[in-house]
């Protein structure tokens, strides 16, 4: 085997352990879930009714690239943490960061943060998450101080990297929930 082939195949080698490193953190420090969901393991079969055109282009982090969030709605059961999960370790795949809360976890974790002083730290960090995930929107009715908090963090995400938020609210009254009233 001539110098030069060993040599490539030797920083062949290296890059691949050094992709590899940095998957396994990327997925370590998203701190999914579900972390063996894939998105090529989602059932697009048509009585579920998922898109496997919009899968596939989700999974290929387009939403992530043009900074959009997505929504995930339906009844327990169904698969949405389950395919948030496989959005953020496909996202992990091609370089992002991402980070995995579910929502009263996310809310416990600012409260703390704001009795300890640190809470303009964490919003911070969260707005740097190229993919945060937030599951089980909306189960549990919020205080006022938590609907500042989650405002907080959607506003400093918005428009500038990406949220995939899971709920089990009909799609009808999460279009309530995002629109003003209308006037009487």
């Amino acid at each position: 085997m001539a110098e030069a082939t060993r040599f490539a195949l030797l920083v062949d080698a290296e890059h691949i352990a050094r992709d590899n490193r940095r998957l396994g953190r990327l997925l370590k420090d998203a701190q999914l879930r579900l972390p063996s969901a894939c998105i090529e393991d989602i059932d697009t079969s048509p009585p579920r009714g998922i898109d496997k055109a919009l899968v596939r282009q989700l999974g290929a982090c387009s939403s992530v690239h043009e900074h959009l969030s997505i929504l995930l709605c339906g009844p327990t059961g169904v698969g949405k943490s389950y395919m948030a999960c496989a959005f953020g370790q496909s996202a992990c795949r091609r370089g992002h960061r991402v980070l995995y809360r579910r929502v009263s976890r996310l809310l416990d974790e600012l409260a703390l943060a704001r009795a300890e002083g640190t809470c303009a730290r964490l919003l911070a960090r969260l707005a740097k998450i190229d993919v945060l995930i937030l599951d089980d929107w909306g189960l549990g009715t919020l205080k006022e101080l938590q609907r500042h908090d989650l405002l907080e963090v959607l506003e400093d995400r918005y428009g500038r990297v990406s949220t995939v938020v899971t709920s089990q609210l009909p799609d009808r009254e999460v279009a309530r929930v995002d629109r003003r009233p209308e006037p009487r």
